[in-house]
């Protein structure tokens, strides 16, 4: 929303403010010896003292009032955004960031795959619309429906599922807003779903890119993010190669290695391609290997961190991000996970249990947890 808007003094929703202020402490999971965060000035502090005690996790707890004077310091943000430059005083923006964080970059890496590999489907590959009457005429002509997507949102929002030709004028009022503020949205085919994952990457330099591995994810029946999957690389393979090829993903991985260097010369940081296993009409499993592109730190990553740090190497869960409107659901729902789930450790690894990766308390509306069960393999 903050790069749709594009002003440096954009203000996100209370709801999207209140996130960040509940889950500030996240992206500790990926820091090291000397590393802070930033977060809110009532950050409890003992929360930061339980999660040094139980894995090792100790980063220097900033505020953005009291950031660290060090010079040595070098700032990174979640992600992109121009809201970045308010927050921190610093040119981090760059208004090139505009196009490449949208999803017409993930429209042409796909269209870029497709013509490598004549195994994937042309008709994957989504369409720029700029009228609700052109999406009426590409609507009649699915087969299975269309999926609307706003050219920026992430983790699942900004989209609309419609599988008939009738567009209800609560729709069409969604559709035009997105047009109003946006200027166009993407439409592309509604699949039979059967997995969704992704693979990971990292812009080190300019048009350097490597990969980081595999993560896999949960949406509801409306395509939102519902959580992540948390095991090992190994899992992941297996469970993917089930429906394609490991042959055919390897090359996927090193044709996407190619193309995001050429698309990503001005950016360095982290990228999350996400993809799908779909079943086409005749009942074949195939790949969809672009969905969009995370620009961005994400939650697939996360998890990656938080298993290879704090979860034994015989077991795996789920992480998930839970939203509670009513003040003290969220903690009452919290303690009966934990008695339900208690914690297991064994050599400062999770065995077994629930634990939450965000304070929880009386104010809490977003919360970050995993559970772990002694099993190597999760029930994807």
């Amino acid at each position: 929303m903050a790069i749709a808007n594009g002003s440096s003094h954009y203000m996100p929703p209370a709801n999207i403010r209140k996130m960040a202020e509940d889950l500030a402490f996240l992206p500790a999971y990926f820091t090291g010896d000397g590393d802070g965060v930033i977060v809110t000035n009532d950050f409890p502090a003992e929360f930061a003292e339980k999660q040094r005690e139980l894995f090792g996790i100790s980063p220097e707890l900033c505020t953005f009032n009291k950031l660290p004077p060090n010079s040595d310091y070098r700032l990174e943000a979640w992600g992109v955004s121009p809201r970045l430059d308010s927050l921190f005083g610093q040119s981090l923006w760059k208004e090139e960031f505009r196009d490449l964080v949208s999803r017409k970059t993930a429209k042409t890496c796909l269209e870029r795959l497709v013509e490598i590999f004549p195994e994937l489907e042309t008709k994957i590959i989504p369409d720029i619309v700029y009228s609700i009457e052109e999406l009426e005429c590409i609507l009649i002509k699915s087969e299975q429906g269309v999926v609307v997507k706003s050219p920026w949102s992430s983790s699942g929002k900004g989209q609309l599922r419609l599988t008939n030709s009738y567009i209800s004028s609560k729709e069409q009022e969604w559709l035009q807003g997105v047009l109003n503020k946006q200027g166009y949205f993407m439409v592309e085919p509604l699949l039979d779903k059967i997995l969704d994952f992704a693979m990971q990457f990292r812009c080190e330099s300019r048009s350097v890119v490597s990969y980081k591995g595999y993560s896999s994810y949960i949406t509801d029946s409306s395509g939102k993010y519902k959580g992540n999957y948390v095991c090992s690389q190994a899992a992941f393979e297996n469970k993917i190669t089930a429906y394609i090829s490991a042959g055919f993903l390897e090359e996927i991985r090193h044709a996407l290695v190619d193309i995001l260097s050429e698309l990503f010369t001005s950016y360095k940081g982290y990228l999350g391609v996400d993809m799908m296993i779909y079943r086409d009409l005749q009942g074949k499993y195939r790949l969809q290997p672009c969905v969009e592109i995370n620009v961005r730190y994400n939650m697939g990553l996360l998890s990656s961190a938080i298993y290879n740090r704090l979860v034994a190497p015989t077991s795996s869960g789920f992480f998930s991000i839970d939203f509670h409107s009513q003040r003290g659901e969220a903690l009452k729902i919290h303690n009966n996970k934990l008695n339900a789930h208690p914690l297991e450790m064994k050599n400062g690894r999770i065995v077994s249990g629930y634990t939450n990766l965000t304070p929880v308390n009386e104010t809490t509306s977003f919360v970050v947890s995993i559970c772990i069960q002694d099993v190597s393999f999760p029930m994807l």
